[in-house]
């Protein structure tokens, strides 16, 4: 049975392979860790990237922890003001992407999720309400 991760990791898989530029140049970074035909059969989901050979491939292409687990096509299928959102977020100082996802998560007053539950400093709180007293005006 595919779960969503086996399924993210195929997709962006064939989009590492695309951003590589070609099939030989990823088999040649991947040296050790898949063969020619390993990594043809990853891209085209025929063979499963395992939890260990996933993280291996992220260490070893110096992408983060997790990165062919999460959704890049849904990034890459966005709309421009969405990806303008995200670059505006993405330049921010840390403390103020923190308050937007504290603004985010608890905007819309849904305290179950878990991490709306996590501690917030002072400053972090004291941003927020910043930024909250900004956009009513």
């Amino acid at each position: 049975m595919e779960n969503q991760h086996t399924i993210n990791r195929a997709s962006n898989f064939r989009l590492l392979r695309y951003l590589r530029g070609t099939h030989k140049k990823l088999v040649e970074e991947l040296k050790g860790i898949a063969s020619w035909n390993e990594v043809s059969d990853f891209a085209w989901g025929q063979r499963r990237i395992n939890e260990y050979t996933a993280r291996a491939i992220e260490k070893r292409l110096k992408l983060s922890e997790g990165w062919l687990d999460r959704d890049h096509a849904t990034y890459l299928n966005a709309s421009a003001n969405v990806q303008s959102l995200f670059a505006l977020v993405n330049a921010a100082p840390p403390q103020v992407r923190e308050a937007i996802r504290t603004i985010l998560e608890h905007g819309n007053g849904d305290s179950s999720r878990s991490e709306a539950n996590r501690p917030s400093t002072g400053a972090q709180l004291r941003l927020v309400q910043e930024i909250g007293s900004t956009l009513r005006v």
